[in-house]
């Protein structure tokens, strides 16, 4: 069968190929996937685009969250059957081979499957929760409101925090508040962002930072936010270069006035596949996501704000590379 893919080829050059798949030969193992629709992750795929990732191999397909039906399957896939909707962590490729040994899982019965592959970035944010330790009634400072970090502030606030999220962008705050979050503040018009802060939390610290941009500026900044003994969580993926004197981080670690602890959050913390003895993995949380963007209970309709057909690639990568704010939540449209 022909197919079309996106592929990247060298850094900042993207085309939109045709290629060729043996339906008739799916390997042991494997099931045919006809793609429906496939996330773009803005902050990895960026990176990808500019060459800076040392693990994504040029030329190459870039993309990891797809939602597809399965066309066909090996003998030994017994838990699918031919036309099942299914989440996986596909690329942007109409049509692909998945390995039952990857992370996959049916549709849950009453999701548009256009609002699925979002699931895996709130999946993504759903380990900054789960190393965080967040429990009822504590405070929470989020900042960054890219996709992760509104999934990290709704999921915080699901988990039964007191939520203040923060970003330079106006627009993003209101599609946090959009999505039930009830305190927000513009991080690049505040003169005491420290007083500011406790003003929300009525003078109190936020005992958890989540820190979901990656910008060593900031997380530099944010470690002074944190409560005496409380946690800074590391969400974001550090990128850019960190030039200045480290000692005021360090402190905060060390002195014991501050005792502020440093946890890093990449999902590869946890096993991808569920395991024996092992309550949390990548797979449990991207099964749980979905099934409360299903109940409504994650809000992601406001989030998704370009559904476009992957010939537009080019102009995708170009606008997201140039940090175009209109183009937030895409999702290639292989439907047509």
């Amino acid at each position: 069968m022909e197919y079309r893919k996106i592929l990247i080829t060298a850094p900042k050059t993207v085309e939109y190929v045709t290629d060729v798949l043996d339906e008739t030969n799916i390997p042991a193992g494997h099931f045919l996937l006809k793609t429906l629709y496939s996330q773009v992750s803005v902050g990895t795929e960026t990176a990808i685009y500019r060459g800076q990732e040392a693990w994504f191999k040029l030329p190459g397909v870039p993309g990891y969250s797809c939602v597809g039906q399965v066309l066909a399957k090996a003998e030994d896939v017994a838990d699918l059957e031919v036309g099942d909707l299914v989440f996986c962590r596909g690329k942007h490729a109409s049509l692909q081979l998945v390995s039952k040994t990857s992370n996959y899982c049916k549709l849950p019965e009453g999701l548009d499957p256009l609002y699925a592959p979002i699931a895996r970035l709130f999946a993504i944010a759903f380990t900054g929760i789960r190393m965080s330790k967040i429990e009822l009634g504590d405070d929470v400072l989020v900042i960054g409101l890219g996709l992760v970090g509104n999934a990290a502030s709704q999921l915080a606030a699901l988990q039964g925090a007191n939520v203040l999220a923060m970003d330079l962008s106006d627009d993003r705050r209101k599609q946090a508040e959009e999505c039930g979050i009830r305190y927000t503040l513009n991080s690049g018009k505040l003169e005491n962002p420290m007083a500011a802060i406790q003003e929300v939390f009525h003078g109190r610290k936020p005992s958890t930072v989540i820190d979901a941009t990656g910008v060593p500026k900031v997380i530099d900044q944010a470690i002074d936010y944190v409560a005496p003994d409380g946690r800074l969580i590391l969400l974001g993926s550090p990128r850019g270069d960190c030039t200045g004197n480290i000692t005021h981080f360090q402190q905060h670690i060390h002195r014991f006035m501050h005792r502020v602890e440093v946890v890093g959050a990449h999902e590869q913390m946890s096993p991808a596949k569920q395991m024996p003895y092992v309550k949390h993995s990548c797979e449990r949380n991207e099964r749980i996501c979905l099934e409360l963007i299903r109940d409504g209970r994650l809000k992601v309709q406001n989030l998704i704000t370009n559904v476009l057909r992957p010939e537009n690639a080019k102009l995708v990568y170009s606008e997201i590379d140039k940090g175009n704010p209109d183009y937030l939540g895409v999702v290639f449209d292989w439907t047509k």
